[in-house]
């Protein structure tokens, strides 16, 4: 009888369909379980341990000592509720929180059968953003590269840019060798296309725009890169919006004052995953990022360019010139480019390993 109880931290609520009303989620199992109003305000009072004495219906009505540790062995079978003691009690939020674990779970469930696709409304690979008011060429930027083991050795993020612009030859070289479409895989009516970086399934879904802030015979503003064309498409110009996008994405996540000459806003246009890939969709555009992201950097390293990558993220993307897609993208990373300063360190830190162990 004394033995505590308390819900389930890992508990998502979703509205159920006409019939199942409320619906409460197991985000680590996804089991589903259908709940009166009674049972929700029973587990809304047991984010704290309970003793079964304790437990109170909505009504302020407590049941009988057996009939609530009855109640609660239930619920604890079930897995709603968990038998606690004093030290798995924490104040701190869960992390991974259970949204994000829930999201973890859909993701291991794999792709739609290949039976279910629908083949008549496949998003295309290619986003064009006609209300473009300029489109600009970029240099194919050809050139020798350094050797793999190098650049993996050198890769490092740098967050102290020189003042000096970017060249619009390495803004074009850069695109071009970490995004530019290379060509079609399998039917075209599939839209899967094969670029530098790894994509689940083909279906590339990131697309880059760039916040360039100063670049050689580049007017500053923000545009889409197209890597099929491979040309900017301008779509606003510089302004203070822009200038508090790179602070707020770029700046405060470094913990530096000056922005650097050129930013990348990545956002996922997720019905292309979503088409093939169902509940796996989010999972599968963050590991697509991550691919995008290294690839970034080690062209930037072979460049001889200061890459640096942050993850803050909007929860809606806020710049203007994405205001009619914004239910339709998902911010999901940044990129800085620029020349390195002087003073920048290649590795802030940084200590080689000697074979001793710490």
């Amino acid at each position: 009888m004394n033995r505590r109880y308390r819900r389930n931290p890992d508990l998502i609520l979703e509205w159920g369909s006409e019939h199942d009303g409320v619906v409460l989620v197991d985000s680590r199992t996804l089991r589903r379980f259908a709940v009166k109003r009674t049972l929700l305000g029973v587990l809304n009072r047991m984010s704290a341990p309970v003793l079964p004495g304790e437990l109170a219906l909505e009504d302020g009505a407590a049941p009988g000592p057996q009939e609530a540790e009855a109640l609660l062995a239930r619920l604890a079978e079930a897995g709603i509720v968990e038998p606690v003691d004093d030290a798995q009690v924490v104040d701190d939020p869960p992390n991974p929180t259970p949204p994000e674990l829930a999201v973890h779970a859909l993701a291991a469930r794999g792709g739609i059968a290949r039976s279910r696709f629908d083949e008549v409304d496949i998003p295309p690979a290619r986003l064009r953003h006609r209300e473009a008011s300029e489109v600009i060429p970029l240099p194919a930027g050809e050139g020798n590269s350094r050797p793999l083991r190098e650049l993996l050795r050198s890769r490092t993020s740098i967050r102290d840019f020189a003042e000096t612009p970017v060249g619009s030859a390495e803004l074009g070289r850069f695109l071009g060798d970490s995004a530019r479409v290379r060509g079609w895989l399998g039917p075209d009516r599939l839209q899967a296309t094969r670029r530098p970086s790894a994509s689940g399934g083909g279906r590339h879904s990131l697309e880059i725009y760039v916040l360039a802030r100063a670049v050689a015979d580049l007017p500053p503003g923000a545009y889409h890169y197209d890597p099929f064309a491979h040309h900017l498409a301008k779509l606003q110009p510089w302004d203070a919006e822009l200038d508090d996008l790179q602070h707020r994405l770029i700046c405060r996540p470094t913990l530096t004052e000056h922005p650097p000459p050129v930013s990348i806003y990545l956002a996922a246009y997720h019905q292309r995953v979503r088409w093939k890939y169902g509940g796996m969709t989010l999972s599968l555009i963050y590991r697509d990022t991550g691919c995008l992201l290294q690839t970034m950097y080690l062209v930037a390293t072979d460049l001889g360019l200061a890459p640096c990558a942050t993850a803050a993220v909007e929860p809606q993307a806020s710049p203007e010139f994405l205001r009619p897609y914004r239910e339709d993208v998902v911010h999901v990373a940044n990129f800085a480019l620029g020349n390195p300063a002087d003073s920048a360190p290649t590795s802030p830190d940084f200590r080689p390993l000697n074979g001793a162990r710490p």
